[in-house]
């Protein structure tokens, strides 16, 4: 996965999903919720790639892990 030279940033590619209520971002095995900026504006089942800031999975939430996109 790739990395910034700043701890946490973190760009990504893969498949966009809507999933009850979340946007979420599925790269090979890992399933990523993409949180802030335009996460709901991306169009599900479009590949994309995002930048941001790796932090908690919100309670609830069917990521794995999370990324607010910066």
């Amino acid at each position: 996965m790739p990395t910034d030279l700043v701890r946490g940033h973190r760009a990504l590619r893969g498949t966009v999903e809507h999933r009850d209520g979340w946007t979420l971002l599925r790269t090979g095995d890992t399933t990523w919720a993409l949180l802030g900026g335009n996460a709901a504006d991306l169009p599900a089942g479009q590949s994309a790639t995002v930048t941001g800031v790796q932090t908690a999975v919100p309670a609830g939430c069917p990521a794995s892990r999370a990324l607010t996109l910066r």
